[in-house]
């Protein structure tokens, strides 16, 4: 019985087309137009930056390393470092197309005269470094390669550039695949949350007092925890599929380059970002009654916290990571994307693991409370 009712929800969640178009055709439709519009903005053409030796630069190795690592790669940026006065010079002679300052906390004012690719692709190389500052000191201490190496493949990234690293040529492969992919990696995460519905449909089904099919299903043959744990799973079934399917869409369509031995890791990733979400929409569905106005908040909760989560701007990301890191913490699509992202760049499993037990712990404490609330519903008649 309890496979039956199983693969009867299952057929009927599926039957529900705006259920799906919001758990998977709209997030391939947006990695479409990303790929279409920013994934295809890149450029052969040599881009002329510097660094001006003020006390900042003089103080830190950093943008030193900078310049040589970026330098020494096959990227269109070319970098130098020069006092103010020359990089004035060689900016109004247009042999530069900008040029950076730096203060003590790491940050870099970039100033350009005009506006072009060029300066977007410096303004990007810079707002990379920003983010990443704090990180790359505490690297430094413990391992300066590291440092740097992190850094010179977050700002090929941003150029979608070609590294030439021999030491390490199949994750330069994966950084110059495709420059926007922390956008993409944030398409998991809101396709997963969209998913959410699905728990709400199926939260309105095993309530009798809802629908006359939820009254149906009262009164089968079952017990009231396996006919929650049946329509959980279809949940999940259906949210992992849909989060497959994605997978597969962006390595084989996409093009983006991910090693056999981690894909593993993307589908506990996937999973873990499943549960979750299907836990929050079960939540909805059982403390909100109408199921229309449980759809409306789930949509705008998806879109939010996509949105914190980087898929609009990545500098969104930065911003909450830095200033409010609890409301990062319990985002499931930043936590999606965080991991996925860390996974792809550095293989940082630790990294990873903080990201899938939070997850977890988020999916267990809303999922339990949606089940003890399901448990102790009683009805008068059916």
């Amino acid at each position: 019985m309890f496979w039956h009712f199983y693969r009867y929800r299952l057929l009927t969640n599926l039957k529900q087309p705006q259920l799906v178009f919001w758990a998977l055709i709209f997030p391939l439709l947006l990695a479409v137009v990303f790929q279409l519009t920013i994934g295809g903005i890149q450029t052969d053409k040599p881009i002329h930056g510097a660094f001006v030796e003020n006390e900042a630069f003089s103080e830190s190795s950093v943008y030193r390393d900078i310049i040589t690592d970026v330098n020494a790669a096959d990227t269109p940026l070319k970098l130098k470092q020069l006092s103010i006065e020359e990089a004035r010079q060689a900016l109004f002679k247009n042999e530069l197309d900008g040029y950076f300052v730096a203060d003590k906390g790491g940050k870099l004012e970039l100033h350009v005269v005009r506006s072009g690719l060029e300066q977007n692709v410096l303004r990007s190389f810079g707002t990379a470094i920003e983010q990443r500052w704090a990180q790359i000191e505490d690297l430094l201490t413990a391992n300066p390669g590291r440092a740097v190496q992190w850094l010179t493949a977050a700002s090929q990234d941003e150029l979608a550039a070609n590294s030439t690293n021999g030491e390490d040529s199949e994750t330069a492969e994966r950084v110059s695949s495709n420059s926007v992919s922390v956008y993409f990696f944030s398409l998991f995460g809101m396709g997963a949350l969209f998913g959410a519905s699905f728990a709400i449909h199926e939260v309105e089904a095993l309530e009798a007092n809802k629908t006359p099919e939820g009254q149906r299903i009262r009164v089968a043959p079952l017990h009231h925890l396996r006919l929650i744990g049946s329509s959980f799973l279809v949940v999940l079934t259906l949210l992992l599929f849909c989060q497959l399917v994605q997978l597969a869409f962006i390595i084989w369509i996409q093009k983006l380059v991910i090693p056999l031995a981690l894909v593993p890791w993307y589908l506990v990733i996937t999973l873990a970002g499943t549960f979750a979400s299907a836990a929050i929409g079960a939540v909805l569905g059982v403390f909100i009654r109408k199921p229309d106005l449980a759809f409306g908040i789930n949509v705008g909760l998806s879109l939010t916290m996509s949105f914190l989560a980087g898929m609009m701007h990545d500098g969104i990301r930065y911003i909450i990571n830095t200033r409010l890191p609890w409301l990062s913490l319990i985002n499931p699509a930043e936590q999606m994307t965080d991991a996925l992202y860390s996974l792809y760049y550095y293989e940082d499993l630790g990294r990873v693991g903080r990201n899938l037990l939070v997850l977890v712990a988020m999916g267990l404490v809303l999922g339990s409370i949606a089940v003890l609330k399901l448990r102790r519903q009683r009805y008068v008649h059916l």
